[in-house]
Order: C-alpha cells, then sequence, then structure tokens
C-alpha cells in the first residue's frame, strides 16, 4: 500500500487528527531515513499524540518504544 493511502486509511478508520498526521509523517521521514537512531519525541510532539489522560500516553510510549521512538 502506498503510504499516502495507508495514511488516508488511518484517518478514515481511526479517526486521527491533522496533527497526528502531521506527526506520524514527521516520524516516518526521520525514521526511514536513519532506521538505526533512536527518535526522542520533543513536548510538542508528545502534545500532539492528544492524549486526553496517562493511559492511553502510556500505551503510545509502549508502542513507540517498540520502534525506536522515546520520550
Amino acid at each position: 500500500m502506498e503510504t499516502e493511502a495507508a495514511i488516508e486509511e488511518l484517518q478514515e478508520y481511526h479517526d486521527i487528527s491533522e496533527k497526528q498526521v502531521y506527526l506520524l509523517k514527521s516520524l516516518f521521514k526521520r525514521k526511514i531515513s536513519k532506521p538505526a537512531e533512536v527518535i526522542v519525541l520533543t513536548q510538542e510532539e508528545i502534545l500532539m499524540i492528544e492524549a486526553d489522560d496517562e493511559e492511553p500516553l502510556s500505551e503510545s510510549r509502549i508502542s513507540f518504544k517498540e520502534i525506536g521512538i522515546k520520550f
């Protein structure tokens, strides 16, 4: 599946915001350009996750850690 088509599908089925799409594209580009490098999210990027409380943020932290992204 083409990257843009996959992102559109995510937006449609998971109701992700424009900020989250921006974050997704940014992380994708950074990870593709340097796959072995660990990415550390900035405070601004963490806010783009738009978690209402600690539980979804904790789940995001676990998922991101699995692909070399920390915060």
